[in-house]
């Protein structure tokens, strides 16, 4: 995840698998820039690196480059087998093993219609090192996706964009480190993020968005909040930690200061 944050100047967060079919239009509307890592890494770190099911590495990062969900024309129903068809399409940057399973690249669900009736649906490889996973599949053999999200700022666009603020502050032994812990006298000692505020805040308001503690470099959240004034504050998971952060505000509206 790192990686692709240095390469790309994005915004990356990690987010656990889905759990049913219907999540697939969630993965959709997040699939550029992402990748994931088969099952069996979280439960055993030694097998990075060794075979997996279906010719799949564990341990190896494949890029999501397509999902699609489509209705299968009534008179391609009997042939493809279904009425509803939910396919991740993944590339293997590392090349080497293939991925044998089912809607491989040789695998018999291609040859039940031609191979123009696929491309009809959107259905199709674009490059060597693709091939194609049902969502059920995917979400068997996979733990976690990778997504880099492109923030775009530019105001000679017009796709929307966002009003980026940057804050550089720190965790100090000074006194400005509180933890984490709500209920605490010592959690509005940590730092204040206060773009609309000219002072600090010394009574607790009502907490609107609570971000997941990681242990990564980086953590990723996002919220839709009504107009109104908002005091951000990071705080790490335990208290009289020290350390320096970088805090990137996104909103879609500007920032009053």
């Amino acid at each position: 995840m790192e990686v692709q944050e240095n390469n790309t100047e994005g915004e990356s967060n990690t987010e656990p698998h889905c759990d049913t079919e219907n999540d697939v239009q969630d993965l959709h509307s997040q699939t550029p820039q992402a990748f994931e890592r088969p099952q069996e890494v979280k439960e055993d770190l030694s097998l990075i690196g060794s075979p997996g099911p279906h010719g799949l590495v564990i341990g190896q990062g494949y890029n999501v480059t397509m999902v699609r969900s489509v209705e299968v024309k009534k008179s391609l129903q009997a042939a493809v087998g279904a009425a509803t068809l939910q396919l991740v399409r993944l590339y293997n940057p590392w090349q080497g093993k293939e991925y044998t399973g089912p809607w491989s690249d040789t695998s018999k669900e291609w040859k039940s219609i031609a191979a123009s009736e696929w491309a009809k649906m959107g259905i199709k490889f674009e490059k060597e090192g693709e091939f194609w996973m049902c969502f059920s599949d995917w979400v068997k053999y996979f733990t976690d996706t990778d997504i880099c999200h492109f923030v775009n700022t530019s105001f000679f666009t017009l796709k929307k964009t966002w009003t980026e603020t940057i804050c550089l502050s720190e965790w100090s032994s000074a006194g400005r480190n509180g933890g984490n812990n709500w209920d605490s006298l010592s959690f509005l000692s940590n730092p204040q993020v206060e773009v609309n505020r000219q002072y600090r805040v010394h009574v607790k308001g009502a907490q609107v968005f609570k971000s997941q503690f990681l242990n990564s470099r980086n953590v990723f959240g996002t919220c839709t909040l009504p107009k109104a004034r908002y005091v951000i504050i990071p705080c790490c998971a335990n208290a009289n930690a020290a350390g320096q952060f970088m805090l990137r505000l996104y909103t879609s509206n500007k920032t009053a200061g």
